[in-house]
């Protein structure tokens, strides 16, 4: 059977959607837990290499969006 990764695309782009709406400076310890219950829910029925590689992108961009925010927020203070 043919893998169908648009649909993989589709379910990763909506999860990166719904948590990359949330601005940086609103990411706080529940958003990170919901992140990560979410991702590890959908890496459990999805469990391949292709679909995690996706997955940790996703993960890798919103932490980088929030450091660059907390970084800028750093520098401000001083």
């Amino acid at each position: 059977m043919r893998r169908v990764f648009k649909t993989t695309y589709e379910d990763v782009y909506r999860i990166h959607a719904k948590y990359g709406r949330i601005p940086p400076q609103s990411r706080g310890d529940e958003y990170w837990r919901s992140l990560a219950d979410e991702i590890g829910v959908y890496s459990q029925t999805h469990n391949d290499k292709f679909t995690t590689d996706m997955l940790v992108a996703v993960m890798n961009e919103l932490k980088r969006e929030y450091d660059a925010f907390a970084s800028q927020e750093g520098a401000n203070t001083t």
